[in-house]
């Protein structure tokens, strides 16, 4: 139509206006671009010529980098000797430290070698000290028994003569009442004898004589007693008697014990070769002895502590020994190193540049080097890049110069025929001139509207072409995706999401009733706490009490150690004797294990070996010895605690064939003892040896008959 054969000219004079635009863009980027490959070829023109630059940089760098291996070596050889410069002076230092510890060990050495031998000087006197405080105790004893004897004596003989004394006036006394009495009584005779005198016949015999002749018969008598009288002052010289006999055996019993007093002063005199001696000399010289034997004791006791220091100090002494001898050893060895190093080090330092003998300025000197040689080249580089850049660049800027000096030919040419073909058309629709053709169109604004819509679907249109053409261009290689695969895994996805929903609001719930419980908890660990600061005190005592404590110990088992140790002591007198004063039983704190209970453990000291040991470690006859020595010490505690219960009766079973000889006759010694001290000891024993000791005996014989018991005292 007509309409579209003026739309095609309008189109083409559209394009032949763009063309003449796009040309004149293309030639002003000719020139710019022709300015700037032009500047690039003077650049890389100029960079060229320092290739001889360039080359010298790289050489440089070249020698630079072939020495690196060297002065490594030379800083790894640097770092040995300085280590090693470091180890000679620590290992110096500890010799000197060594030779001090030595110095320091030596003389304490030779200081607890004199002590140690001045200790022992000191603890073999201990029999001497001991023997001479017994015997002053004994003679001090003595002295201290004879003065009381004396002064008691004194007085009992001043009791005596009062008793001699108030005897002879009772005597006095009996014998006046005794006159006085047989007096009055023959008064009383005669008296009787008037009164039967009375009574007599003639020719009648006498009741008294039977005579018939009473030639002389009693005569009245004045003053007569009576019968009655005459046995009260027979009372009263009874009472007299009796007094008078009191007292003569009062003093009778002075005078023995006067004679008792005397013998046993004449006793004690025998025994002192000075009576004269002044008893508090005695007791001074008695406490000097004491003094030097609790000196000696204590020496004796620090004895083994001295002997364990003296083998502590010569041990270490030792050991400091052989660590100077390795340390002089180490340091000679490492002297050696450190010559032979210092000799590879000032070699190797020969061998370098002065200003090169160290990494830190090799490295510098390298990458000033590198630093120049990589600044030479990237000058290079980069104008050789922007040269081939701008070459590019000029070529296409010449080639779509020529492409729009193309296409503006041919856009005028199109414009040039399309409107040549327009004029014939409005030829033919008789249209004389173009303006008549105007006139009859339709409305401006409604051709601008249509226009307004074709531009907008024309750009639509290329904009999705453009879409189109990216999407097919990003979508090259890509493989199909399958929809229903990905869906299963959706639901899959989607099940696994929903699971860890379900676990995260159990997880809440969980952690609503953690956060409740854990608030239950805090208020009841405050209620707790505030329990536990009201019965802090009653808790504390409840755990020292039931031996929550270092020792294990409980309450009961602290007073049972208290009657232990009186156990202990009173068991110990017996033992001493038994083993020949070689144990002495002692309650310990130790404990076999950490779980069992302490406080009731025993050990015994060794005076041979000087060291406690536990009770387990006695053989079988040591071990009855204690058994038998524990067993009369209780007995003994018992008796003391009971308050007037005696243990008269002991039994002691078996035990006795794991005796020697020696210690059965000391354990028998010991039984025979409480014997004498008036209790009954049974033994039941099958040894031999002891029917001979034993005086009466409960014999048990075995027969075919059956066993038969016979008593025997010999």
């Amino acid at each position: 139509t007509l309409e579209e054969a003026e739309e095609s000219t309008r189109m083409r004079k559209r394009d032949l206006d763009n063309s003449e635009r796009e040309l004149e863009k293309k030639n002003n980027n000719l020139m710019e671009i022709t300015k700037k490959h032009e500047i690039a070829k003077r650049t890389l023109d100029l960079e060229e010529s320092k290739e001889n630059e360039r080359a010298s940089a790289q050489k440089n760098v070249m020698e630079l980098e072939g020495y690196l291996d060297k002065v490594r070596s030379l800083d790894h050889i640097r770092i040995k000797v300085k280590d090693l410069a470091k180890n000679l002076k620590a290992k110096e230092d500890a010799k000197l430290i060594l030779l001090k510890q030595l110095e320091s060990i030596e003389g304490k050495f030779l200081k607890a070698t004199k002590e140690l031998e001045e200790t022992r000087e000191k603890s073999i006197k201990i029999p001497y000290y001991r023997a001479m405080v017994e015997e002053k105790e004994k003679g001090y004893n003595k002295k201290v028994k004879l003065d009381n004897l004396e002064k008691t004596f004194q007085l009992s003989n001043i009791a005596y003569f009062k008793a001699e004394e108030k005897y002879a006036t009772a005597e006095a006394l009996y014998q006046k009442t005794k006159n006085e009495f047989a007096q009055l009584q023959l008064v009383w005779y005669k008296g009787q004898a008037a009164v039967l005198a009375k009574s007599l016949e003639i020719g009648k015999p006498c009741p008294v004589c039977g005579s018939n002749d009473h030639p002389n018969k009693a005569g009245q008598e004045q003053n007569v007693p009576t019968e009655n009288q005459l046995n009260q002052a027979k009372l009263e010289l009874e009472a007299i008697e009796k007094e008078k006999d009191r007292k003569k055996d009062f003093l009778h019993q002075n005078k023995l014990e006067k004679e008792k007093l005397q013998k046993e002063i004449y006793s004690i005199k025998e025994e002192f070769v000075d009576l004269n001696i002044d008893i508090n000399q005695m007791k001074e010289d008695l406490e000097k002895s004491r003094v030097a034997l609790n000196n000696a004791l204590q020496e004796e006791k620090r004895l083994k502590s001295l002997e364990e220091e003296f083998v502590n100090i010569k041990k270490n002494q030792d050991n400091t020994k052989v660590n100077l001898k390795n340390a002089e050893d180490e340091l000679l060895e490492i002297n050696k190193i450190y010559g032979i190093a210092q000799g590879d080090l000032a070699g190797r330092e020969a061998d370098l540049p002065k200003e090169l003998s160290s990494l830190d300025d090799l490295m510098k000197s390298l990458d000033k080097a590198r630093s120049q040689a990589v600044k030479l080249m990237k000058s290079y580089m980069d104008a050789k890049q922007s040269y081939e850049s701008t070459y590019g660049l000029f070529i296409s800027a010449k080639t779509s110069q020529e492409e729009g000096v193309k296409t503006l030919d041919e856009a005028k040419n199109k414009y040039l025929s399309e409107k040549e073909r327009f004029s014939l058309r409005l030829k033919e629709k008789e249209f004389a001139k173009y303006s008549e053709y105007e006139n009859a169109k339709r409305q401006q604004e409604y051709m601008d509207l249509l226009e307004k819509e074709i531009n907008e679907f024309e750009g639509s249109l290329r904009s999705k072409e453009d879409r189109l053409s990216r999407a097919i261009k990003s979508s090259e290689g890509l493989v199909r995706v399958d929809i229903q695969n990905l869906q299963e895994i959706l639901q899959i996805e989607e099940g696994e999401r929903e699971k860890v929903a379900n676990i995260e609001n159990s997880l809440r719930d969980k952690i609503a009733k953690e956060k409740t419980t854990l608030e239950e908890l805090v208020s009841i660990d405050k209620l707790v706490g505030d329990k536990e600061k009201e019965y802090e005190n009653v808790g504390y005592l409840a755990q020292i009490s039931n031996g929550v404590n270092a020792h294990g110990l409980t309450f009961q088992r602290f007073v049972l150690g208290a009657l232990l140790d009186d156990i202990t002591v009173a068991a110990t007198k017996r033992l001493k004797r038994m083993s020949k004063g070689r144990y002495h039983l002692r309650r310990t704190l130790d404990r076999a294990r950490k779980n069992a209970a302490g406080g009731l453990e025993l050990e015994v000291f060794d005076t041979y070996t000087g060291i406690e040991r536990p009770v387990s470690t006695l053989s079988g006859g040591e071990t009855f010895l204690a058994s038998l020595s524990l067993a009369l010490g209780l007995a003994d505690v018992v008796q003391t605690y009971s308050g007037g219960i005696n243990l008269d009766t002991i039994f002691v079973d078996e035990g006795f064939g794991s005796l020697d000889p020696e210690s059965l006759d000391l354990a028998l010694k010991t039984l025979i003892d409480l014997q004498q001290g008036g209790r009954l000891v049974g033994i039941i024993s099958h040894v031999p040896e002891l029917r001979e000791r034993i005086d009466a005996r409960l014999e048990i014989n075995i027969s075919d008959m059956g066993s038969r018991a016979t008593f025997k005292v010999l």
